[in-house]
């Protein structure tokens, strides 16, 4: 009989996949307010059970082997991973970022056709609920050019970051010429995001920036790169944070870095569809950030 190798990375072949995150709220919050002076005030908690997991069906064939690719959530200002088991998953680092995933190499125990196997890990994670005290920062430190953050944050990302396009230039020069500092650079590149473009085509996917911006808009990670590309322009680190939803839905927003502080969290989506609501430094603890990096080599 016909032997297959089949491996699942977000491509599938004679397969069926699904992936869910299932969460059960516990029904409590816990506020957990910081001091004043602390950069990130968070103000309040949730705590949750994740299973997710990976359903595979086999519609016919004989499998040999199954190679299974899932993102791995890390702990971070946004989360809290309290225990997690990757049920003999194989932990990997993603080279230039802070991300990580889980590689599964199954053998054994494959399905069979029209049979289903289930793949996947668990963990329990707290949620926080945050905003970050732009008041803090008395003193805006230059950048540490040879940080891994700013090598990693300031330059293109395939074409979907790209700080060197014209229409970008055309746009943040004018912001930069009339900013004392970069964070209020930062704040008018968000309001003119939301100001100057429209939510577009959802959950087609980042497409690329020079597409993006002659279409005049696009979803949230697609008007998450028109801000990023500005930031970056002027050497401000900045990057996407890509979140999953209760619903199996996906969110994405933006951060930029200030030296010695922390990362600011911006939803330029948010602000568009809600103009009078403040999303600058504010993350309203509602999804799982499972991922850092959209770079495309």
């Amino acid at each position: 009989m016909k032997k297959i190798v089949v491996f699942i990375s977000g491509q599938f072949l004679h397969f069926f996949m699904a992936i869910f995150f299932i969460l059960v709220f516990f029904d409590y919050i816990i506020p957990v307010n910081t001091a004043a002076q602390d950069f990130i005030n968070i103000n309040s908690s949730k705590d949750y059970q994740v299973n997710n997991y990976v359903r595979v069906t086999n519609t016919g064939g004989t499998l040999s082997k199954v190679v299974i690719i899932m993102p791995l959530p890390q702990s971070n200002f946004y989360q809290k991973i309290n225990s997690i088991d990757t049920h003999s998953g194989a932990v990997l680092d993603i080279p230039d970022s802070e991300d990580r995933y889980l590689r599964y190499t199954v053998t054994e125990n494959l399905p069979g056709p029209g049979e289903t196997r289930t793949f996947g890990y668990n963990f329990n994670i707290t949620l926080h609920n945050i905003t970050i005290d732009l008041d803090v920062p008395e003193i805006l430190y230059d950048y540490d050019v040879n940080s891994e953050i700013y090598q990693w944050f300031t330059g293109t990302s395939g074409n979907i970051v790209d700080p060197l396009n014209p229409d970008i230039k055309a746009i943040a020069d004018p912001i930069w010429n009339n900013s004392p500092h970069i964070v209020y650079f930062a704040e008018k590149c968000y309001e003119y995001v939301a100001q100057n473009f429209q939510y577009l085509n959802p959950e087609i996917g980042l497409s690329p920036l020079a597409t993006v911006l002659a279409n005049g808009g696009g979803d949230c990670g697609n008007l998450s790169s028109i801000f990023i590309s500005l930031l970056r322009y002027k050497k401000i680190p900045a990057r996407h944070a890509v979140a999953m939803r209760p619903d199996g839905s996906y969110h994405v927003w933006a951060e930029f870095y200030l030296e010695n502080y922390g990362w600011v969290p911006v939803d330029v989506t948010f602000k568009m569809s809600s103009p009078s609501r403040n999303y600058f430094g504010y993350y309203d603890g509602n999804c799982i950030v499972v991922n850092n990096t959209v770079a495309m080599w």
